[in-house]
């Protein structure tokens, strides 16, 4: 058989000859993923996405546990919207539409995604969607993906679950993730580092970090704000770290406010994210502290809160939009079949010098 111009064009053909030739007659069990992969020498991942399709076509039919058979030629009712779905599974309680730093990426990914024919479908919480995969839709949801996208959070059964998962899979914003799926995120580390750097070359020693140790990436910048302070001989005592209850702006203030009355020595503050840093401010003001002219505040993340808070904040602005196009394009490449040349994407974010970052004028 010659071979078409893209992967899935010839699996798809191949398929379908073999049911219109009847060499597949209606109850037969098609040879395995892995089989027919190899024989086409094709990703198993495209012959995977052929007979999904099929099968929401209502060409096969899929016995789980057993494998994929031929339905016969009666064929669905339901719209197959396009090259297909692909779903997003989150942190609990997501909303891209209130979510300050999600939101934009899922937006983005959103529009990008329905310009090359697919439907961007958030699935809710991760251990949720394993556990009930139905979601209330009828059905097992899983068998309607195209791809699946795990954005911004994760434990290691929930990769693990991933790797194992029968379509395409990609994981995105999470620096901490190192095996084999495509990933793309911030690289926090090193650029918390910088961040560090940023604070301590305006004289700064006594610096309290807000962290939330229930988010990943927060302890991954707190990881490198620790390690850069250490590597310029001005480690951080642990005394200085502050465990806030979330991420919102509210944690951020509570946090502050805790702080503020163990009446230690201070001149900065480092939020893990802006809202963190912005109700550190708010705490600060409440007891008349003046910033940048008596305390300095630096955020992280680069959120339209924070860049045009008043006064605009010191952050780390992270790309969101790249974040998106990247996992766009190798959730694109996943589909069809191929491999993307560059599995595992770390970007860097740019400093915003913004007017909350001054000199130290000595310890509070």
């Amino acid at each position: 058989m010659a071979k078409s111009i893209y992967p899935y064009q010839q699996v798809r053909r191949f398929i379908l000859d073999q049911l219109n030739q009847g060499l597949w007659k209606e109850g037969d069990l098609l040879p395995a993923e892995v089989k027919l992969a190899k024989q086409l020498k094709v990703h198993r991942l495209t012959v995977n996405r052929v007979m999904t399709e099929l099968v929401r076509e209502g060409l096969l039919a899929r016995r789980r546990g057993v494998g994929t058979f031929v339905r016969g030629k009666k064929r669905s009712t339901k719209p197959t919207l396009g090259k297909g779905l692909v779903g997003l599974i989150t942190g609990h309680h997501f909303n891209p539409s209130t979510n300050p730093y999600y939101g934009v990426i899922f937006e983005k990914m959103r529009k990008l995604l329905a310009a090359d024919g697919f439907y961007l479908m958030p699935l809710g919480d991760a251990g949720e969607f394993f556990s009930k995969p139905t979601l209330g839709l009828g059905g097992d949801i899983r068998e309607s993906l195209s791809a699946i996208a795990l954005l911004g959070t994760g434990e290691p059964e929930i990769f693990a679950s991933l790797e194992n998962f029968e379509h395409p899979a990609i994981i995105i914003g999470v620096s901490e993730y190192t095996g084999p799926l495509p990933s793309v995120s911030t690289d926090d580390e090193s650029d918390a580092g910088i961040v560090a750097e940023k604070i301590l070359a305006l004289g700064h020693r006594n610096i309290v970090h807000l962290n939330a140790s229930s988010s990943l990436r927060m302890h991954t910048r707190l990881q490198g704000f620790l390690l850069a302070c250490e590597r310029s001989g001005h480690a951080i005592p642990f005394r200085y770290v502050v465990e806030a209850d979330g991420l919102e702006i509210s944690d951020g203030k509570a946090a502050m406010a805790d702080f503020l009355e163990r009446g230690l020595p201070f001149t900065a503050v480092f939020g893990g994210n802006d809202n963190l840093a912005l109700g550190a401010i708010a705490a600060l003001k409440e007891r008349g502290l003046d910033v940048p002219r008596e305390v300095s505040v630096v955020g992280f993340d680069g959120i339209d809160a924070a860049l045009h808070s008043h006064p605009p904040l010191a952050t780390m602005k992270v790309s969101r939009q790249r974040l998106a196009e990247q996992a766009v394009a190798r959730i694109v490449s996943a589909c069809a079949g191929t491999v993307p040349t560059n599995m595992t994407g770390r970007l860097s974010s740019k400093w915003i010098e913004g007017s909350t970052l001054a000199a130290a004028k000595g310890p509070l």
